[in-house]
C-alpha cells in the first residue's frame, strides 16, 4: 500500500480546499463591503508573528522531509510555507485597511487563497502520478543508460520504475548473449543491480528479466545463422514449438553412444538460437589416437546427430582426450597433475 502518496494527497487536497474556501469568502466580502470590518493593531502584529513562525516551521519540516524522502512531510512543509505567504498578504491587507483602504483586506485574502490552491493543486498532481505509477522519462533514460553500460548486456528491451514512498522499485528486461550460461547471466544481472544502486541510491528493489539477444552470427562450424535482432513474440513462439532440452540431450547421448570409438560423453549443451536447436557435445576419445583419426570420429558423430535428429540444425563436437590421472587428490587433473609427477619421479 502506498501510504506516502496517499498521505500527501490528503494534505494537498486540504490545501486546495482551504485555498478555495478563502477565495470564496473574499468574493463574498467584496460583494458586501458594508460587512467588512477594519482590523486593529493586534491583528497586524499577529500576522507578523505568524509569518516568522510558519517560515521557521517550513524550513525545519522541509529539511526533515528531504532527509527521509517523505512526500507527506514535504507536503506538510509547503503547507507551512503557504501559511507564511498567507500571513504576508494578510499583513499587507490589514495595513491597507488600517490606513483607509478596507477593500485591500478581502482582496489580499483572495490572493492568498489562490496561492494556497495553486500549491496544493501541484502537490495533488504529483501524488496522483505516484499512485498511478506514472513514468518519469528522465529517470527511464538514466536507468536504461546505466543498464546498457554494464559489461555483458547486449541491450535493454524495456525498463519501468515506480515509487514506493521515498524509494523506487525498478523492473527491467535485459538481453544478454544468446550462448551465455545461466550463472554468467546471473552475474550480469547482479552487476546491473549494483550499477543502478550506485547511480540511484533511492532504488531499493530491482527485478530483472533476462532473455537471449539474437543477432546474425556464425555457429561453431562457421555456418551462417540469420536470426532476429531482438527478443519478441516470434522468438517466444519459436521456443514453445521446440522440444525440451532434456529430451534433446537424451537423444544426443543415445546417438553418440552408437559410435564405437567414443569412450564416453563428457557434456551435452543445448542452445535455442533464433528458433533453431544447436548442440555442443564434448566426447572423450582414446589418447593414443592420432589427431587425424580423432577429427574423423568427431565428423562422424556430428553427421550422425544432424542426420538422425531432425530438429537439431547444428552439432558442434569438442574432443577431449582420456587422461591418466591417478586420482590421489580426488580430482581429475590429467597427466600434468603435480602429485602424479612426483609419484612418477619416485
Amino acid at each position: 500500500v502506498k501510504y506516502e502518496p496517499i498521505g500527501a494527497l490528503c494534505v494537498s487536497s486540504m490545501l486546495v480546499a482551504a485555498g478555495g474556501g478563502l477565495v470564496w469568502h473574499s468574493i463574498l466580502l467584496v460583494q458586501s463591503m458594508e460587512a467588512v470590518a477594519v482590523p486593529g493593531v493586534t491583528a497586524l502584529w499577529i500576522s507578523v508573528a505568524a509569518i516568522g513562525l510558519n517560515e521557521a516551521l517550513f524550513h525545519i519540516t522541509l529539511k526533515a522531509g528531504q532527509k527521509s524522502r517523505s512526500k507527506t512531510v514535504i507536503a506538510n512543509a509547503w503547507h507551512h510555507r503557504s501559511d507564511a505567504m498567507s500571513s504576508v498578504v494578510a499583513m499587507a491587507g490589514i495595513g491597507g485597511a488600517m490606513v483607509g483602504f478596507p477593500m485591500l483586506d478581502p482582496l489580499a485574502g483572495g490572493a492568498v487563497g489562490l496561492m494556497i490552491a495553486k500549491t496544493g493543486g501541484e502537490m495533488v498532481w504529483e501524488s496522483v502520478r505516484d499512485l498511478t505509477d506514472s513514468q518519469d522519462e528522465e529517470v527511464l533514460q538514466k536507468l536504461e543508460a546505466t543498464i546498457v553500460a554494464v559489461p555483458g548486456v547486449a541491450s535493454c528491451k524495456y525498463v519501468r520504475h515506480r515509487r514506493m514512498g521515498p524509494y523506487q522499485v525498478v523492473d527491467a528486461h535485459v538481453l544478454v548473449h544468446q550462448e551465455l550460461s545461466v550463472s554468467a547471466a546471473s552475474h550480469v544481472v547482479a552487476k546491473c543491480r549494483a550499477a543502478v544502486r550506485i547511480e540511484m541510491p533511492d532504488v531499493t528493489e530491482m527485478m530483472v528479466h533476462v532473455s537471449p539477444s539474437f543477432d546474425t552470427r556464425f555457429s561453431g562450424r562457421n555456418k551462417a545463422v540469420s536470426v532476429h535482432s531482438s527478443y519478441g513474440k516470434k522468438a517466444e513462439l519459436d521456443f514453445e514449438e521446440l522440444r525440451p532440452h532434456g529430451e534433446i540431450e537424451k537423444d544426443v547421448r543415445r546417438v553418440v553412444g552408437t559410435v564405437r570409438d567414443v569412450k564416453w560423453i563428457e557434456h551435452v549443451h543445448v542452445h535455442y538460437i533464433g528458433g533453431e536447436v544447436q548442440v555442443r557435445c564434448s566426447i572423450v576419445l582414446d589418447d593414443a589416437l592420432l589427431i587425424r583419426q580423432a577429427n574423423l570420429i568427431a565428423r562422424t558423430v556430428r553427421q550422425k546427430i544432424e542426420k538422425e535428429l531432425a530438429d537439431v540444425s547444428t552439432a558442434d563436437i569438442h574432443l577431449e582426450l582420456e587422461d591418466n590421472c591417478w586420482g590421489q587428490c580426488g580430482q581429475s587433473l590429467g597427466p600434468a597433475c603435480a602429485i602424479a609427477g612426483k609419484m612418477q619421479k619416485r
